[in-house]
């Protein structure tokens, strides 16, 4: 990812294992766009361990996923957190691919995306987002996906995701 150039796409095929576990933080994408391809989601995880999100895009393209699972992206602190597996500046495009169990928690800011932010647009296609969550104690919104563009999904489902907001006195809203 890190020898890569804009348009260019790591191919994962070819790898054995069926697990990547993130020990140094999460992966910084910092191309314009950049597509990652694996085996099959049943066949491929890249997991944060709920230390880090998992991918991280500073690049105003695409973000292209496919044959993928990224899982235990989580991202917290003060101020506003997006993206608990994916931050995006740009779009993201997931294909046959799964996120699960991603979370973004913020103590004063805002909380966006549980498993996906995007500045741009999001398309899913054969993909699921599920048990995403965004908490906040002002400000949560999209437990599984927060979009500023535009939401695509194509034989996808979005399920089991919340977002919560907690207001001083400890209920959720």
């Amino acid at each position: 990812i890190a020898a890569s150039a804009s348009g260019d796409t790591v191919d994962m095929t070819a790898l054995t294992c069926s697990k990547l576990t993130l020990t140094a933080g999460e992966l910084p994408v910092t191309v314009g766009s950049l597509t990652i391809r694996g085996p099959g989601a049943g066949q491929l995880t890249i997991d944060a361990g709920s230390h880090s999100r998992v991918m991280r895009h500073a690049g105003t393209g695409i973000l292209g996923l496919s044959g993928l699972t990224l899982a235990h992206g989580s991202i917290a602190g003060s101020g506003n957190q997006d993206g608990g597996c994916v931050r995006s500046n740009g779009s993201v495009s997931a294909t046959d691919t799964v996120l699960s169990n991603c979370k973004a928690d913020s103590a004063n800011g805002a909380a966006r995306g549980g498993a996906v932010f995007a500045s741009g647009n999001v398309a899913l296609v054969r993909s699921r987002v599920t048990a995403g969550q965004a908490h906040s104690h002002t400000t949560a919104a999209g437990g599984g996906v927060w979009v500023h563009g535009d939401l695509n999904c194509k034989y996808s489902t979005i399920d089991a995701n919340i977002a919560a907001a907690e207001d001083p006195t400890g209920f959720y809203t």
